[in-house]
């Protein structure tokens, strides 16, 4: 039998501990200074290009973004991307590009359409590329006759968490200058100065205390196991062996600053179980790890000790959701 729910911290962080050892990805690197950043077109910026989707799913509203359509849209938004991307180089920020990850997730978002999931162009995106934050910009240049003015917001989010780091908002300034690239480009190298030293804190507070991902575990149907009870499908003997080991990577951790061991417990029903925890930035091999490594690994262990046949329906790198088939 296993506690599914009670021992949850053990579980969970057995998975992070065993995952360290076992991700494979694409961008292998050494332990960043600074945060990567990824510069996207806003909702709102979209919207006025005619390529975000207002969509209806059972009864909510959700959002389909065509980035690919925003750049045959605006001649303007290559130029403006890169110019903020240089702004940010010069600084000494890591840049994920959109235009060419866009060109690496069809094949991913094939792949959710053929397993049912509704697949999104951003979650498809973070996936792949993994940046440490999002930038989202909006900007529109405003004609004044002979002189022009460009107004701006960028806004700075943790891609794991979507959570807002930062923003700055600029009405913008008249000028003879109609080039919006580099209208944009001058006006972040005087208006984010203080956004930048934000980054750089809240880089330091993740690569100290490390990175914050929620797991969320739903049943298929109800009676197929409960989270919050004794389950008849596994023997719970094991938690205790892999709670003693747990403790002392968990020690690891600690002693070598990846962590600080927060843990904070969200939904807890039969059903549906939800749970926030850190996670190192890193493995031991130097590849990033995400919520979906974590997903992966605890669904092998769900497999192997309880026999449970689950799925992941994981989109973005923050949340994993797995549901339990059978």
């Amino acid at each position: 039998m296993i506690r599914l729910l009670n021992s949850a911290f053990s579980i969970f962080s057995i998975i992070a501990v065993v995952s360290l050892f076992h991700i494979s990805r694409v961008n292998a690197q050494p332990e960043a200074q600074q945060p990567s950043i990824m510069i996207i077109p806003s909702d709102n910026q979209l919207n006025r290009l005619g390529a975000l989707e207002e969509i209806d799913n059972q009864g909510f509203t959700v959002y389909n973004r065509d980035y690919q359509k925003a750049f045959i849209e605006s001649s303007d938004l290559k130029l403006v991307i890169a110019a903020l991307e240089g702004v940010f180089a010069e600084r000494g920020f890591p840049l994920v590009n959109l235009e060419q990850n866009l060109k690496g997730i069809q094949n991913q978002m094939a792949l959710d359409i053929a397993e049912g999931l509704r697949p999104d162009a951003l979650s498809a995106m973070l996936n792949v590329a993994r940046p440490d934050i999002i930038m989202e910009l909006t900007y529109e240049l405003q004609s004044g006759g002979m002189t022009n003015a460009l107004s701006y917001t960028l806004s700075a989010i943790d891609a794991y968490t979507f959570k807002t780091v930062s923003s700055v908002a600029d009405p913008g300034v008249e000028s003879l200058k109609s080039n919006i690239a580099q209208l944009l480009a001058e006006q972040v190298e005087r208006t984010t100065q203080n956004l930048q030293a934000t980054l750089k804190e809240h880089f330091a507070d993740i690569r100290q205390n490390g990175r914050e991902i929620k797991i969320r575990i739903t049943a298929h149907e109800e009676g197929i196991v409960r989270f919050n009870d004794w389950s008849d499908s596994c023997d719970d003997e094991w938690l205790y062996i892999f709670g003693d080991w747990v403790k002392g990577k968990a020690k690891e951790w600690l002693n070598s600053g990846k962590t600080n061991g927060a843990f904070k417990q969200g939904i807890s029903t039969a059903t549906v179980y939800e749970a926030q925890f850190r996670i190192p930035l890193y493995g031991e091999d130097g590849f990033s790890i995400a919520a979906s490594d974590i997903a992966r690994a605890f669904r092998g262990e769900m497999r192997k000790k309880c026999g449970l046949n689950t799925r992941d329906v994981t989109q973005g790198i923050g949340e994993a959701k797995i549901v339990v088939m059978d």
